[in-house]
């Protein structure tokens, strides 16, 4: 039993569709980026004045370290859509494909990022490298070594010059590769092959030479030194339970407190350098609790995040959060009860109780050995201030069920709010849901014009004043729906016809007619024998 205007209904479900997918691009994504082009420059002008050292697109060889050079890239969004941001750092390889080390303004890598007295961090560039829609990215120097963002708009281009310069870890011969962090595509990768030969730089041991450890926590230290690669590391003196791994990094955890001097040394083909770290190991230090403060409406509920900190175990859940004594006024729930987690011990909801004025509740936590003092939460209840039910109109199409939002406000936070029916409306049906601000309206069959129904919101507290939602019924095409009946064998049945839609007058229409029984129409029903 199927109407003419089901067609119709399929076709408008499938416009919907294509128009949320739409709004969705337009509002949850960004546009698309690419290297695209490089160019090597002397550092010996400004931004528009330096002199090139290679066309684009084509690597430089022979370079000496300790020499500030320039690179430049050009950068395209070519979504073709969305605009799009450059925020990233300049990195290097020697691979084409990775992995890459971001450039840093100390000798520990083979490249650093450098000042220059050509240009200021930050500077606007100029259309120098590319074609198009010219976007002015930004000029990087040291003490800088990340591009401020810059917003490039859909198919246009801009251009990024950093300043930087190879150290004494530079392999001679060797050819590196650079790029811009964080792009979506790399069409070209800039290219740069050392002088032969080797610095010939003893290393020097740059890494702070103090730290602290605990026993109860996992303790690494990086020994750092500039100088020529290769390098071989060394570290003597070490407390039980650390040890020097992976070429240059001390790991593990201390088994004795105390405080241990450490031998450290750097050695290659060219000479030596021997320091002392002094490394601090700590017994297992308790954590520390915070008196804090909060505010929440009366009847309303705030998340409450336990001031707290642990010198040696900062990992949340290695703690139990205990409360001492609850608040007087009002009432506590732990956040991983609610959510059922386990991830956020320190969250709790406090929810107020009617009436303004101070609460408070006390509490300490626990590591695996030690409590922390008692802190207290104060917390304090404002006077309430009652929500407005404001007046709003509604089109929608007759006998069409449909979300009408009821507008109001609030000056307050953290309440819930439960939405009350005054009056219904006179021509139709209203699905009124108390806990939701979207209730449902379907007007009665053929029917258009005006309707409307009252309402008011209440925060707990106090309740607001009575608003109108004023409804505009408009006729529409009817559109049938699917249906199954049951029936006695041999008996008449009356079957109202299913649709949405109309405010017309109304004619069924029947295509095809049963194969095992008899059919009528009497209006808008059906009778099946």
């Amino acid at each position: 039993m199927r109407m003419t205007t089901r067609v119709g209904r399929m076709w408008v479900g499938v416009m919907a569709l294509v128009c949320g997918l739409a709004a969705e691009t337009a509002f949850g994504y960004s546009g698309t980026l690419a290297q695209e082009n490089y160019r090597w420059r002397n550092d010996d002008g400004s931004e528009v004045a330096a002199t090139w050292k290679a066309a684009a697109n084509t690597g430089i060889t022979g370079v000496q370290r300790g020499q500030n050079i320039r690179l430049r890239f050009s950068v395209r969004e070519t979504g073709g859509s969305y605009a799009a941001s450059v925020a990233g750092s300049l990195q290097y390889s020697t691979g084409a494909s990775g992995p890459w080390t971001t450039l840093g303004t100390n000798d520990f890598a083979a490249f650093k990022m450098t000042a220059t007295s050509q240009y200021a961090s930050g500077a606007a560039t100029t259309a120098q490298l590319g074609s198009g829609t010219f976007v002015a990215g930004k000029c990087v120097e040291a003490p800088a070594i990340e591009i401020p963002s810059t917003s490039i708009a859909a198919a246009n281009y801009s251009n990024f010059e950093f300043c930087l310069q190879p150290t004494a870890k530079a392999r001679g011969s060797t050819k590196y590769y650079f790029q811009i962090s964080g792009l979506s595509t790399y069409a070209q990768r800039a290219e740069l092959t050392m002088a032969a030969g080797e610095a010939n730089e003893p290393p020097v041991i740059q890494s702070a030479l103090t730290a602290n450890a605990s026993v109860v926590a996992s303790f690494s230290y990086t020994v750092q030194a500039s100088g020529s690669e290769p390098i071989t590391y060394g570290a003597s003196g070490l407390p039980a339970g650390l040890s020097l791994v992976s070429t240059n990094m001390i790991t593990g955890t201390p088994a004795v407190a105390g405080t241990y001097n450490v031998g450290l040394t750097a050695t290659n083909a060219w000479g030596g350098n021997a320091k002392t770290l002094v490394l601090t190991v700590f017994a297992n230090q308790p954590p520390a609790a915070s008196n804090q403060t909060a505010t929440v409406v009366e009847s309303g509920e705030a998340l409450i995040y336990l001031a707290w900190g642990d010198p040696d175990t900062p990992l949340k859940t290695d703690h139990t959060f205990t409360i001492l004594s609850g608040p007087s006024r009002g009432s506590l729930q732990s956040y991983n009860t609610r959510n059922n987690t386990t991830a956020y011990p320190d969250y709790w909801y406090y929810r107020a109780a009617v009436g303004a004025g101070t609460d408070s509740f006390t509490w300490k936590c626990r590591d695996a050995d030690n409590d922390s003092n008692v802190a207290t939460c104060t917390i304090s209840v404002t006077t309430n201030r009652p929500p407005t039910a404001n007046n709003s109109s509604n089109t929608v199409n007759t006998y069409t069920r449909t979300s009408v939002y009821l507008s109001k406000s609030d000056p307050d936070s953290g309440q819930t709010h439960t939405h009350m029916l005054v009056s219904g409306p006179s021509h139709g049906k209203l699905e009124a849901l108390p806990a939701s601000s979207s209730w449902y309206y379907t007007s009665n069959v053929e029917f258009t014009g005006a309707d409307s129904f009252q309402w008011r919101v209440s925060d707990g507290v106090a309740t607001s004043g009575v608003a109108t939602v004023t409804i505009t019924v408009n006729a529409s095409l009817p559109v049938a729906a699917d249906q199954t009946a049951a029936v006695r064998k041999d008996t008449p049945t009356d079957i109202p016809a299913s649709f949405t839609g109309g405010g017309y007058t109304n004619t069924i229409f029947v295509y095809q007619y049963p194969s095992h029984g008899s059919l009528s129409v009497s209006g808008l029903t059906f009778r099946y024998t």
